[in-house]
């Protein structure tokens, strides 16, 4: 019947919401993101979409209550490196430095994936540091990525 309305897929409309969101229309791709987590609360790919569009927007409360742990359990590695990345954007580089090294060494490939930015910094001992040369406070995302 011509009647029947379609109903687009979960991953329809992340892919959707991603396309929104690569192209800087985070007010288009926030409320299909939310949707979707409205009813599937443990969709894991709308969780971190949404988690990286309120990191472009500089939504930070939104990120950390989001990615927030509940009580006694371990944040997952793509939320500490997310929770990482928003510090070191909100100047806390010795908060985003713990929750950086947690991440990598979870999973290395988390640090290239949230910062994008491989070769940026090393600290000689296989860990993240944050960058101070002439005694200057390291300005928010300077890290040093082991082995790049």
């Amino acid at each position: 019947e011509q009647g029947v309305a379609l109903s687009p897929t979960t991953e329809a409309r992340l892919s959707l919401a991603d396309t929104y969101a690569r192209k800087h229309v985070g007010a288009k791709a926030e409320p299909i993101l939310e949707a979707i987590l409205k009813e599937e609360p443990g969709n894991r790919a709308a969780k971190l979409a949404l988690a990286d569009l309120y990191l472009a927007m500089g939504r930070y409360a939104d990120v950390e209550q989001l990615l927030k742990a509940k009580e006694g359990e371990q944040p997952e590695t793509a939320a500490l490196a997310r929770l990482g990345v928003m510090h070191s954007r909100m100047g806390r580089p010795d908060k985003a430095v713990e929750l950086l090294e947690q991440a990598v060494k979870r999973d290395p490939s988390q640090l290239v994936r949230r910062l994008g930015q491989p070769g940026r910094l090393a600290d000689g001992h296989g860990g993240v540091t944050k960058s101070c040369s002439n005694n200057e406070e390291p300005r928010g995302g300077e890290f040093r990525i082991p082995g790049a």
